[in-house]
């Protein structure tokens, strides 16, 4: 018989797609840390028992220590997951940028994308998927390296000046 698998950490963003999220992670060796995004009451909810749901939380410090994201598909989440070397499980909620950035997970080989619909079976597969083959998390690292020392922001700001001076 071999050794129970550690517990891991999985950091959920919640959205529309969140309590089935909670209920696919709910038979796997993970501790869940889920945030409503102040869309609901955690109180209101039922969590399963390897999980804590808060109505937000501080994203850098939870996945400073987490194995897995799963999100939405937004920007923000999925590049500071990618900036921890993180595995990201995404299903897009309505965000018209959400479904075409799950879809580079996949091509780039740093998670799963699931449609919005999916069920709790698809998001267990995935999230076992994800946790079970090194191959995500070692493609997660290479990006953390890639994004390391570009301030986003101030490329951002910078791309808009240019733009600015030549229109």
């Amino acid at each position: 018989m071999s050794a129970p698998a550690p517990l891991q950490r999985c950091w959920a963003e919640h959205r529309l797609t969140s309590w089935s999220s909670l209920d696919a992670l709910a038979p796997l060796p993970v501790h869940i840390v889920a945030a409503t995004g102040g869309i609901v009451d955690p109180a209101e909810l039922t969590a399963p028992p390897n999980a804590h749901l808060v109505d937000f939380a501080d994203h850098d410090a939870l996945m400073a220590c987490a194995a897995l994201v799963v999100g939405h598909g937004g920007h923000g989440t999925t590049m500071r997951a990618l900036s921890h070397g993180l595995p990201i499980l995404g299903i897009p909620a309505k965000g018209a940028d959400q479904a075409p950035i799950t879809q580079l997970l996949e091509q780039w080989k740093v998670g799963r994308a699931l449609p919005a619909d999916a069920d709790a079976t698809q998001i267990c597969a995935a999230a076992e998927d994800i946790l079970g083959n090194p191959i995500f998390r070692e493609q997660a690292a290479q990006r953390a390296l890639a994004f390391t020392g570009i301030d986003g922001a101030h490329l951002a700001a910078s791309s808009i000046q240019r733009v600015m001076r030549t229109a």
